[in-house]
């Protein structure tokens, strides 16, 4: 897949079988299921929808639905899509899906520890999949890596050995890590604030909860993996054979468990984690936009991302904005969205205030209206009259979409309302998106019932608010979250001794290398090369070498210096120079360049002299310790 959208996910969702498939029908139960599954998340940017593509640009791929979902700056909405897709191939019997990011097969970067030593970004290309449940890898035993594996033959594949191409526990293992505390993961993911709000604004949010994404975007289970026994990696694999492989082979192409167990760790906490992932607050907004946002909860993305990202123009659209009847109502955000919009700059319109919880609420409210009132402003334009609109129409034509129908038939007609009805989804700007669907939801009559009841009613909307004292990270937490995210090799509360650096440094410097730099597997060592190569003999013969360049370079020195001075007083102040120079490096009497502590106390000495980076903060950062690290244990006495 070409992904042409920085920050999306997309996924191809497959259906290999004999019989006829009603697409449009799978289509409608998929997105059924998968409504079901995420009615309690708030998504950042764009919902997950799966819908049939209007034109195929490749003929090699076979029919399927397609998914392409923009998750912005909140990543969390990446993984649970991967919890989504598969708990759908769980439910759905016979569903092959491939998802990736701009980076990828990005499961498979999750589970990095664990993959086989042919799999990498240029020879995994359509030998990814999820089938039942499961990741399937595509293996070499199936396909050569040399073959170029269609997708079609690659679900032949992942149907006929599942065994050969499921992947290993560890990584499913790593995987699930990320999406297994979904769903429940949810409600941690929200906060629910009281925000003051128009009563039309707060009577959508009321009724269309969801509606709170976009105004706040605005505003600012196993793997399979077609392996290189079923396709050489060499091969270019096709989505079509990759398909075929899939189906045909679903235990060659089945992912080991350490990968699927990688996976997992990212999105088995779902669907649990996403009460976790929520946060609750109360805001004082317009009835409208309360409204708004108790209609359409989701909604509140597009407010809080449309007020985050404005611009200095935008601002003076908004300048003169007034909040007026407004209410308290409890608002649910993702915490991502609560911290983004909290500590964004209030507009000057605003002006300085105290920072008390009534102050809070109030600027929070100022903002999602801010957000609110861009939307309306920038969207009354006709959005078919665009030049993303003008384009998308000519590239439709190019590729033979209406064929050959005159323009203005009925059949034509009926093409390009299908067509323009696609753009609104998912081609059209953002905010012409969002502005349509505002306007259907202000427009309906239990809108229009929620925004009169609500200022007689509004203590029934709000709930008890949550605190927000997770926005405050101990160093202790933080030092937990980056030895969780990122496996540091040492912690920030070890000592760095001397022992610990020059260890390191010899044990780093011990390895062997090829072009693609020092590999380091479970042991610490590198895997065994076909190339054998005895590196003590190497050693032993460079040092002869350099020895004699040595006496030959102090002889000839000794023989010019004799002509003008003794040879024992050359020796004298060569003996002297070398004491005061170990002086000079080593800082203290001791001047055995051996020492651990004096090889340490020199390497600090150099790294200070560094500025920003340097070949001495590079060294350390290849044995795993940052310069930081070593500056600010060099506060300590080394002992």
């Amino acid at each position: 897949m070409d992904i042409k959208y920085e920050d999306t996910v997309q996924c191809l969702f497959f259906k290999p079988s004999r019989e006829n498939i009603n697409w449009d029908e799978l289509c409608q139960t998929l997105n059924a299921t998968a409504n079901s599954l995420s009615k309690e998340y708030i998504w950042h940017r764009d919902e997950f929808k799966i819908c049939q593509p209007l034109i195929t640009s490749e003929d090699s791929i076979p029919p399927h639905l397609v998914s392409t979902t923009c998750f912005g700056d909140n990543i969390e909405d990446e993984w649970f899509i991967a919890y989504l897709v598969f708990k759908l191939t769980e439910v759905h019997k016979g569903l092959i899906v491939q998802i990736e990011d701009n980076d990828g097969d990005f499961l498979l970067i999750e589970a990095a520890d664990f993959l086989p030593t042919w799999a990498n970004p240029e020879t995994t290309r359509n030998r990814v999949f999820i089938y039942n449940n499961h990741v399937h890898i595509i293996p070499p035993t199936l396909v050569e890596l040399k073959t170029p594996l269609e997708i079609t033959d690659a679900l032949k594949l992942i149907v006929d050995h599942p065994r050969e191409t499921k992947a290993s526990i560890q990584i499913e293992n790593a995987i699930h890590e990320k999406i297994g505390a979904y769903p429940d993961r949810i409600k941690a993911l929200c906060h629910t604030a009281t925000v003051s709000l128009p009563v039309d604004i707060a009577a959508l949010l009321k009724l269309r909860p969801a509606l709170i994404s976009h105004l706040v975007f605005i505003y600012n289970n196993h793997i399979h993996i077609i392996p290189p026994t079923l396709v050489e990696l060499k091969t270019p694999l096709e989505i079509t054979d990759a398909l075929k492989l899939i189906v045909d082979h679903p235990r060659e192409t089945k992912a080991s468990t350490q990968i699927e167990n990688a996976i997992h760790e990212k999105i088995g906490a779902y669907p649990d984690r996403i009460k976790a992932l929520c946060h609750t607050a109360t805001v004082s907004l317009p009835v409208d936009i309360a409204a708004l946002l108790k209609l359409r909860p989701a909604l509140i993305s597009h407010l809080v991302n449309t007020y985050c990202n404005h611009d200095v123009i935008d601002a003076k659209k908004c300048k003169t904005l007034k909040l007026d009847n407004c209410i308290d109502v409890s608002v649910k955000f993702t915490k991502f969205q609560y911290a983004m919009l909290l500590h964004a700059k209030p507009p000057n319109s605003f002006g300085r205030k105290n920072t008390s919880s009534q102050n809070k609420k109030t600027e929070i409210g100022y903002k999602l209206s801010f957000g609110f009132q861009l939307i309306m402003n920038q969207s009354k334009k006709d959005k078919f009259s665009s030049p993303e609109y003008n384009k998308y129409l000519n590239n439709l034509k190019k590729n033979n979409y209406f064929n050959g129908n005159i323009e203005g038939s009925k059949v034509y007609n009926q093409l390009l309302e299908k067509a323009q009805e696609y753009f609104i989804e998912t081609e059209s700007p953002v905010i012409s998106y969002i502005y349509e669907n505002i306007a259907q939801h202000m427009a309906s009559s239990e809108y229009k019932a929620l925004k009169e009841s609500l200022p007689q009613n509004n203590h029934l909307y709000l709930c008890e608010e949550e605190s927000d004292n997770w926005l405050n990270v101990s160093p202790d937490e933080l030092d937990d979250l980056l030895n969780q995210n990122y496996k540091k090799q040492v912690r920030s509360d070890d000592l760095i001794k001397p022992s610990i650096v020059t260890s390191g440094l010899s044990k780093f410097l011990s390895q062997r290398s090829d072009y693609e730099g020092i590999e380091v597997n479970e042991d610490g060592h590198k895997e065994t090369a076909h190339i054998q190569f005895n590196s003590d003999q190497f050693f032993t013969s460079l040092q002869q070498m350099l020895d004699v360049v040595t006496l030959n370079d102090s002889d000839e020195d000794c023989s010019d210096f004799s002509e003008t001075e003794p040879q024992d007083d050359y020796i004298a102040v060569q003996q002297q120079l070398e004491q005061e120079l170990a002086s000079k490096i080593c800082g203290d009497n001791r001047t055995d360049l051996k020492d651990d502590a004096c090889i340490l106390s020199n390497l600090v000495n150099s790294m200070k002299e560094e500025g920003l980076s340097g070949p001495t903060s590079n060294i350390f950062k290849s044995i795993g310790i940052k310069k930081s690290e070593i500056l600010d244990s060099d506060d300590d006495e080394i002992e």
